[in-house]
């Protein structure tokens, strides 16, 4: 196992890309897996049916803003080890970019805000608060 120090730069941009991409097919995936269960409660009769669609969703959603989360972190910190040097294309623009990254957004604050919203409405359903529209 290395320390890092001897990482090539080549080898952080293949793995950024990697990355980059993983994030971004997870949370892609993230969005339809939510719309599907948001669709599936909405048309479903039943309450059982009603309650186990959320509870099921709440839990698989969880499950992938995990993972989401985690390529996240990784991409961040393959990212800001790139950012560092301003001798390379990549740290380069970040300097002239200025502002604030929103990858946080899509790696960690979305996929929370959506869990914390598919679990109170699988809550509610199970207190009847929420009932089979």
């Amino acid at each position: 196992m290395t320390n890092g120090a001897n990482v090539s730069y080549e080898d952080l941009r293949h793995e950024r890309d990697h990355l980059e991409n993983l994030v971004c097919q997870r949370f892609n995936f993230f969005l339809l897996f939510l719309s599907l269960i948001i669709l599936g409660a909405v048309t479903t009769s039943k309450q059982l049916h009603f309650q186990v669609v959320l509870w099921f969703g709440a839990i698989i959603s969880i499950l992938l803003a995990l993972t989401i989360n985690r390529a996240g972190r990784k991409l961040d910190i393959i990212l800001d080890r790139l950012f560092a040097g301003t001798a390379n294309a990549i740290g380069w623009v970040n300097g002239q970019a200025g502002g604030h990254s929103v990858r946080h957004l899509v790696s960690a604050i979305i996929p929370a805000l959506c869990c914390l919203a598919l679990l109170a409405a699988a809550i509610l359903a199970a207190l009847h608060v929420l009932t089979v529209p």
